[in-house]
């Protein structure tokens, strides 16, 4: 009888632990198939992370990137659409297209999915300018006999411009003053949208002082608005009425400028929002509603000589 209950309490204590460890395995596998459970990152729905699509303008022609971070994620899919929408990309966690004109104000985002669930990211509108392509006005310098009448001078010995070698030359040494040279462009409807485009290249002299486009002038030029930037890497945009200056945009740092190096300044006006570019980069956009008039050209402040490739309008 003894050697018998011996037998039938190992046989309890092995029963025991192959319960235990059944328990133990169904319990495992109830965690495994839970996806509120937080045992394990595989076991999660995805969670879009500090990357999020961002609004973006661009000019038409050219092409445009949205992106995104998230954990967990199987699956990506973008969305675009304004009211409704369309299914577009591919499983990325990036959608890049090129843009068209029918692509303007719509919104691009993107939703996340796994098996255990989804999320959604944050909606980035897109702006798409128009490319214009038909030239009303065009000076790339390349006659030394200067048919559009740029004003030329060496007479005087603190202002020197002059044309050579396909540049317009302007070498001014009088300190703490501007100067702006403009001309008229009668061709432009000043109602319609357009772009103004200049190149320029600083060649001597101080290098904080400031070099650029010249827009929207009035016929007596006391009221305009100026695009420049310094070798500091800044850039600004004022207005000038009535004697007066504005700063719509002060002094500001700005990687896109190429320092002691060509660089290309551009505006593109789309009714009454005016975009700044410099070397294709998007640095400002501002609400501006008086247009003084079509006078466009170049601005030199003290003691520089900067050179300009050419000037060019189109609509």
């Amino acid at each position: 009888m003894g050697l018998q209950l011996m037998m039938s309490k190992k046989a309890i204590k092995k029963c025991f632990a192959i319960t235990v460890l059944s328990l133990l395995i169904l319990c495992t596998e109830g965690e495994r198939n839970n996806p509120s459970d937080p045992g394990g990152s595989n076991y999660q729905a995805p969670r879009i992370n500090y990357i999020q699509p961002l609004d973006t303008t661009v000019i038409e022609g050219n092409s445009v990137k949205f992106k995104v971070s998230a954990s967990n994620a199987d699956y990506y899919q973008w969305k675009r659409g304004y009211g409704g929408y369309e299914n577009v990309g591919v499983n990325s966690n990036y959608y890049s297209f090129t843009a068209s004109s029918s692509h303007n104000n719509k919104s691009i985002w993107c939703i996340v999915s796994n098996e255990y669930g989804s999320d959604t990211s944050n909606r980035a509108y897109l702006t798409v300018l128009p490319n214009h392509d038909i030239t009303v006005f065009y000076d790339g310098f390349s006659n030394d006999n200067n048919p559009n009448g740029w004003w030329i001078s060496n007479l005087q010995s603190y202002i020197k411009t002059w044309i050579s070698d396909g540049y317009y030359y302007i070498d001014y040494d009088n300190l703490g003053r501007t100067i702006g040279l403009l001309l008229h462009v009668s061709d432009l409807n000043l109602n319609g949208d357009f772009t103004v485009e200049i190149s320029a290249e600083y060649m001597s002299g101080l290098t904080d002082s400031k070099f650029g486009l010249i827009f929207y002038a009035s016929s007596d030029q006391q009221d305009y608005y100026r695009f420049g930037i310094e070798n500091e890497k800044k850039y600004e945009i004022y207005k000038r009425y009535d004697g007066e200056w504005k700063a719509l945009v002060n002094p500001k740092y700005n990687s896109a400028i190429n320092s002691y190096l060509t660089n290309i300044l551009k505006i593109i006006k789309v009714g009454n929002n005016t975009y700044f570019y410099i070397n294709d980069i998007l640095v400002a956009e501002e609400y501006i509603s008086s247009i003084y008039g079509n006078r466009f050209g170049f601005f030199v402040s003290e003691q520089i000589q900067v050179r300009f490739d050419y000037i060019k309008i189109t609509r």
